[in-house]
């Protein structure tokens, strides 16, 4: 016994520097684990109140990001722009309530229209924007189809009538040229492939809940 504590002493000298270091470098394993990642952007400040969707500038932003991914996957990109010409008709027939929850109704379905890879944007009172990733004209338009119906259309019920409006609709995609979503949306405003699906169907002044 007593020649075995002897032969213990170069394995502890050994050992320990080996220990001290594993601890040393358990801490900075540690510190980079609990550490903060890069913070996800905030999107709930950006958000358009009366739709739920995003504001003109994510366009710039999300927009060009989601055309350079598809660019760089050599896939299509696909812009709709609506144009709800009646929503200021709503307003003055029926009040500013209805045409606030018709905005929600348009908010709702076309946040659903772009799903989780799109963008759905308001530009203004009467204009909104959806950008479809990976989908070419024809895709683009079959899937407004089964997402909105043919034609395309927004209802507001109510408890004995129900308030309709059928917007325009342009849509353009994406070409080897293409630099930026701007250009896209340019191209939606100079014509596109512009048609109005509908006209607004006045229904009585019942509705005002």
């Amino acid at each position: 016994m007593n020649n075995a504590k002897p032969a213990l002493e170069p394995a502890r000298s050994v050992i320990a520097p080996l220990l001290a270091r594993c601890a040393a470098a358990l801490s900075r394993l540690a510190f980079f684990e609990l550490r903060p990642g890069p913070a996800a952007p905030s999107t709930e400040e950006a958000l358009d109140s009366r739709t739920g969707l995003q504001q003109p500038s994510a366009l710039a932003t999300w927009g060009d990001s989601l055309l350079r991914k598809t660019q760089g996957r050599s896939e299509p990109l696909s812009l709709l722009l609506f144009d709800f010409h009646d929503l200021l008709e709503v307003d003055e027939l029926y009040g500013t309530l209805v045409r606030r929850r018709l905005l929600s109704v348009i908010g709702a379905r076309l946040r659903r229209l772009a799903g989780r890879k799109g963008l759905a944007v308001r530009l203004d009172a009467t204009r909104f924007v959806v950008l479809l990733p990976g989908m070419g004209r024809d895709t683009a338009m079959d899937r407004i189809a089964s997402r909105l119906g043919k034609p395309c259309s927004f209802e507001l019920e109510g408890s004995h009538d129900e308030v309709m409006v059928l917007p325009s609709l342009s849509v353009v995609s994406t070409t080897t040229s293409t630099d930026s979503v701007a250009q896209l949306l340019d191209q939606c405003r100079m014509g596109g492939t512009a048609r109005r699906l509908e006209s607004f169907r006045p229904l009585p002044r019942s509705v005002t809940a």
